[in-house]
């Protein structure tokens, strides 16, 4: 059977009882909490594994975390000893953290040169696992500002999005088109299944309003800033959101991040949550960012789906994965048709 490895101060623990690692591609870092209890009659060594060490997490010889312990816990009674351990990816800082990087303000730089920067001072290398774009003309932080909130803000101008690679590093990904060699079929390996369609975060009309004058030759001398919309058809009413753009930009930014945030919209509000055994299928490990065959009629769904976040656990229920899933443009911003540039963007 397959167990988790937690490797600190070159030193493996490993035969926990308890078990929780999430990774996705919609947060940063990914998180484990593991744990144990046993019968014991006292305890006088103290737990070795403390706050702050530094942590790989790995099922077999498959490293997914690669971070720090957040806490490290003991609990006693007369007769039972329960050890739990949490943490988080190396990334978690730029999660925690505010910016402090200089110089704080990029011209004509692209996404990774900016993020590079970011990620300097907490050690992380970045790399481009996609097609980053054209540079930014103009891209500041802001004071007080995360560091992952400034990364998310830059990466939704060019349609791309920020993972963990689990081995200390930031990926900029697009959603993949490699697929698990395996379908996930009611009844036969999907041990359970979950459906979800929701309006509460899908609007109808979407515009983005820049916060001063464009740049370019598309905005209106008489305006107060440039602005764009894009629409989703699937909302058959009127619902609007007017959202600010964080940074200077010009028309063409602002259409971009508009169809951006109606396609994240629309791909957020159509999920599905498959559960199924065990950790791995064959030839390799649960992962996002693949795409895997779901055929269910429960779930309504007889198509490819990607894999958005996994949950592998192991408690009094067995040994499970959880995993979320969406359809592959759910994820994907649309791109703008050249001759459609002063008509507003759709999906």
């Amino acid at each position: 059977m397959s167990d988790v490895i937690l490797t600190v101060n070159n030193r493996q623990y490993a035969g926990w009882t308890r078990v929780n690692i999430t990774l996705g591609m919609e947060q940063l870092s990914g998180a484990f909490s593991v744990g144990y209890t046993e019968k014991w009659p006292e305890q006088t060594e103290p737990w070795p594994i403390q706050k702050g060490d530094a942590v790989s997490v790995a099922i077999d010889s498959h490293v997914l975390i690669t971070g720090f312990v957040d806490d490290a816990s003991v609990d006693f009674d007369a007769t039972d000893h329960t050890l739990e351990i949490t943490g988080r990816d190396a990334a978690c800082d730029l999660v925690d953290c505010s910016v402090d990087s200089k110089p704080g303000h990029w011209e004509n730089r692209t996404v990774t040169q900016i993020i590079t920067d970011l990620c300097k001072s907490y050690g992380l290398s970045v790399t481009a696992k996609t097609s980053v774009a054209e540079p930014l003309k103009n891209f500041g932080v802001q004071e007080g500002e995360m560091v992952f909130d400034a990364i998310d803000r830059a990466c939704r101008y060019r349609g791309i999005l920020p993972m963990s690679n689990g081995l200390g590093g930031i990926w900029l990904v697009k959603p993949e088109t490699v697929r698990v060699p395996v379908a996930l079929e009611q009844g036969k390996n999907i041990k359970a299944g979950r459906f979800v369609d929701s309006m509460r975060e899908q609007f109808s009309l979407y515009t983005v309003k820049g916060c001063d004058v464009g740049k370019d030759d598309s905005t209106p001398p008489q305006n107060c800033g440039p602005s764009a919309t894009a629409t989703d058809s699937t909302v058959k009413r009127y619902r609007p959101l007017v959202l600010i753009a964080e940074n200077p930009c010009d028309t063409s930014e602002l259409k971009k991040r508009a169809i951006w945030e109606a396609a994240v919209r629309r791909g957020r509000s159509n999920r599905i949550g498959i559960t199924v055994q065990g950790w791995t299928y064959p030839g390799g490990i649960w992962r996002p960012n693949m795409l895997v065959p779901v055929k269910s009629s429960a779930l309504k769904t007889d198509r490819d789906k990607l894999i958005v976040s996994v949950n592998f656990s192991r408690d009094e229920r067995g040994t499970l994965t959880f995993l979320e899933l969406c359809d592959p443009e759910g994820l994907t911003p649309i791109e703008i048709p050249e001759e459609a540039e002063d008509e507003g963007g759709w999906l």
